[in-house]
């Protein structure tokens, strides 16, 4: 079973489904709140329909009515990633409705219950250093919550500008153009470069994971045996150039070095450039074939889309 989120949630169902189990029951109190899990009825004795019900119900016995509850997030934090493996479990799709119809009825609750599931849904699918990570999702989310009129302050002007980053640059559409000075003092549009796939490697020069990443994209041979068809692009996008002119020289002579001309991608914001190393691959129309990966998913992805031959 392929999980639709991160590598890091594969196989990790079975916690999970031991909540189905009619009188499984656990709580999570802090000073007078309690969470009390669903329970699932008997007569559905079989796991995909104890999952479709755990993914439609598992929040029913949250107080919705009751706007005085304190519903602190680290309360809520296990039940809330138990969720999330239930959902994974299944295809993008149903865990997309159920989380819409969540985040729809969220939006239509109290502040109480808004507060702690905004700031869980933004530390699990919306950080870049979260395993949980889905951006696809996590639009999902941030819609359900627009839907509603009774968000709590800031919550819209917030999620409205999520949006706007995300909805950037998406698997399909034409990646943003811009241009870099090079290494060699010359300056390169995005668009300029011929190749039947572009990646773009963003980075910060004193980064480790960077470095890492860069090291690793080095020594895999499948980097190598795509060499022919994707031409790689290291940008930099920030502006201390003495810092990155003393890195430059560390990355090899068949890749395109540069830093952001005018810093346009973080200025206008073109790309979102929250998780250092970034990577993108575009295929010959510059369309984005991958958005914000790091090395080692963009190795599977070359293995598989460019090579056309699984990752040993």
């Amino acid at each position: 079973m392929k999980s639709f989120l991160k590598p890091a949630l594969q196989g990790i169902l079975t916690a999970a489904l031991i909540l189905s189990a009619p009188s499984c029951k656990s709580n999570y109190e802090k000073e007078s709140y309690t969470f009390e899990y669903i329970t699932v009825p008997s007569l559905i004795n079989d796991e995909s329909g104890r999952i479709n019900f755990l993914s439609r119900h598992f929040w029913d016995n949250l107080p919705w009515d009751d706007t005085t509850a304190a519903i602190p997030a680290e309360i809520i934090q296990k039940p809330f990633e138990d969720y999330l493996k239930i959902l994974a479990s299944g295809s993008l799709n149903s865990a997309s409705a159920g989380l819409r119809a969540h985040a729809e009825r969220c939006a239509g609750s109290g502040w109480n219950i808004q507060e702690p599931f905004i700031e869980l849904f933004e530390k699990t699918l919306y950080n870049p250093n979260s395993p949980y990570r889905n951006e696809e999702l996590y639009i999902t989310v941030a819609e359900g919550f627009l839907s509603g009129d009774k968000l709590m302050p800031g919550a819209s002007e917030r999620f409205a500008f999520q949006l706007q980053t995300l909805q950037k640059n998406r698997p399909g559409m034409i990646a943003g153009n811009f241009s870099i000075i090079t290494s060699k003092g010359e300056e390169i549009a995005l668009y300029s470069i011929k190749s039947s796939y572009t990646m773009i490697f963003f980075y910060e020069p004193d980064c480790n994971s960077c470095t890492s990443n860069k090291d690793y994209i080095i020594s895999s041979d499948i980097f190598s045996k795509a060499d022919k068809k994707l031409r790689i692009l290291a940008v930099y996008t920030g502006t201390d150039y003495d810092s990155w002119r003393k890195h430059a020289a560390n990355f090899p002579e068949s890749w395109i070095i540069g830093y952001d001309k005018d810093n346009m991608v973080i200025t206008e914001q073109l790309y979102d450039r929250r998780a250092s190393p970034s990577v993108y691959i575009l295929d010959k129309d510059k369309r984005v074939m991958l958005k914000d990966a790091d090395a080692y998913t963009a190795e599977e992805f070359v293995s598989r889309n460019i090579l056309r031959q699984p990752l040993q």
